[in-house]
């Protein structure tokens, strides 16, 4: 018998004969020594609806002294948790025609400090500058800030970024600028696109270069100084995560060069593959680009969605996934705090809260179709014949007392392809076991021959049951060119 090749990372390649593999709503898992297995294949966790705001898509979240603020639509909201559910405000902006208003589409960028025992709660976007309270949302205009594009919190400060390549500091604990107290990231002609907070630094983000700076209290002017710099750049605003509360605090973004890089120390490392650097190249507007992180078991993830696809880097395993949503490119999650007691997303097309949620297998009741690809299975140039295909799923996993049939006796699709993973064949469905049938084999024969580009072998689930994949072996017989 002959091994399978599943991969533990997707690797889709320029065009489908390159593809070393594909992880489509499934992530790899290593397993302890003494598995059967090296590597388990999971789906990804499902999405559990929290709320629906009765508003737009999400524009923007963050979690403060156990509640949480959003912006959604047009709407600045504040959400509690009462009585076993949520209790939602939405921000009263001065006048009921535009109660709550934050003018636009684009996202928003909210920031608090540590003032007790009520802290500020500020929010940047195109329209201007904002401050929230538990009931109200006002223009925040001081006289000495001009118009922004981020805002972020560190050490006591909020530091607002101007495009031209300032930021400048509030007071300590406050919301008030003095017009002395900026500086100018001028180590590149690059202007600013971001500032973020990582750890006890504020990282700089111009288009080629980014410049952190240390708290060294200084009295007067900028409290902080001008530090190391790299020669990476940010490629759109929205594109950078990891700073958030509750996360590993490990900074990834994707850079001008249209790599994706992890900082370590000071040094940009790339942990994008060759295929993702070309995609990310060819989204001509980089502000379309957004990434976010939760995390879920064991696992970190780090996601980063264009209007086209959505790839997620795993911290635990250094591997790449691919996601999306049941009938759309990409993966509907927008935004992420901790908050609630767990992850919580927003939607980029409606107006719902989710939680993540690894035992739960569909997004608010939509299928998540798992789909694992392998590599070719080949023997160039000679043909293979194909008598059976047996494949090592976790069986048994179906609900006595669950949806007919889809959780009763849930079905995998298996179909393949002979020309390099262009095209498959109508799939054949396979019973992976009602509950308790631990021991049910999971395979198909007759499997017809391949020509010199081998076999691709894709198996798919979209019944709301656990789903794993560990392995698959065939007896090919080789037929010669």
């Amino acid at each position: 018998m002959a091994d399978i090749i599943f991969p533990i990372e997707t690797a889709p390649g320029e065009r489908p004969h390159e593809s070393a593999g594909r992880l489509i709503n499934m992530y790899a898992e290593k397993l302890q020594e003494g598995a059967r297995w090296s590597w388990l294949r999971r789906r990804v966790p499902g999405l559990l609806r929290a709320l629906a705001t009765g508003h737009g898509p999400c524009r923007g979240l963050l979690e403060v002294n156990g509640g949480l603020f959003g912006v959604f639509g047009q709407k600045a909201i504040y959400i509690v948790s009462a009585d076993g559910g949520y209790s939602i405000t939405i921000l009263d902006g001065g006048a009921p025609e535009i109660e709550g208003i934050v003018p636009g589409t684009d996202k928003v960028f909210i920031s608090r400090n540590n003032k007790a025992p009520t802290p500020d709660v500020v929010l940047t976007c195109e329209s201007g500058d904002y401050q929230l309270t538990l009931t109200s949302v006002t223009e925040l205009n001081p006289e000495n800030l001009p118009q922004t594009n981020s805002v972020t919190y560190g050490a006591g400060f909020f530091f607002w970024t101007i495009r031209d390549g300032r930021c400048f500091a509030s007071g300590i604990n406050d919301v008030t600028v003095n017009a002395l107290d900026f500086t100018t990231a001028d180590a590149r002609p690059d202007g600013l696109l971001r500032g973020v907070f990582i750890g006890d630094r504020l990282a700089l983000m111009g288009q080629n270069s980014i410049q952190f700076y240390q708290n060294t209290g200084n009295p007067e002017g900028f409290p902080f100084s001008a530090g190391p710099v790299i020669p990476r750049g940010l490629a759109g605003p929205y594109a950078v995560a990891g700073y958030e509360n509750g996360w590993t605090n490990e900074l990834i973004w994707v850079a001008d060069d249209n790599n994706v890089y992890i900082l370590n120390g000071n040094t940009p490392v790339r942990i994008s593959p060759p295929f993702l650097s070309r995609l990310i190249e060819r989204v001509g507007d980089k502000a379309t680009l957004e990434a976010a992180v939760f995390s879920h078991g064991p696992h970190a993830i780090w996601s980063l969605s264009s209007p086209d696809w959505t790839f997620q880097f795993n911290l635990t395993t250094q591997k790449w996934h691919e996601r999306h949503s049941y009938g759309l490119p990409r993966w509907r999650a927008s935004q992420s705090a901790k908050a609630f007691d767990g992850w919580i997303v927003g939607d980029a097309y409606g107006d719902k809260l989710y939680f993540v949620n690894d035992a739960v297998f569909s997004e608010d009741g939509e299928q998540i179709v798992g789909v694992v690809e392998s590599a070719p299975q080949h023997s160039f140039p000679s043909n293979l014949l194909f008598p059976s295909a047996h494949f090592d799923i976790g069986t048994g996993q179906g609900m006595a007392g669950g949806q007919v049939p889809i959780e009763t006796n849930p079905i995998m699709d298996v179909s393949w392809s002979d020309d390099g993973g262009n095209t498959f064949n109508p799939p054949r469905r396979v019973s992976i076991g009602k509950q308790g049938e631990y021991s049910r084999r999971v395979m198909v024969a007759m499997c017809g021959k391949t020509k010199g580009k081998g076999r691709v072998w894709r198996l798919a689930n979209a019944d709301p049951v656990y789903f794993s994949v560990f392995g698959g072996v065939t007896d090919p017989v080789e037929l010669g060119a």
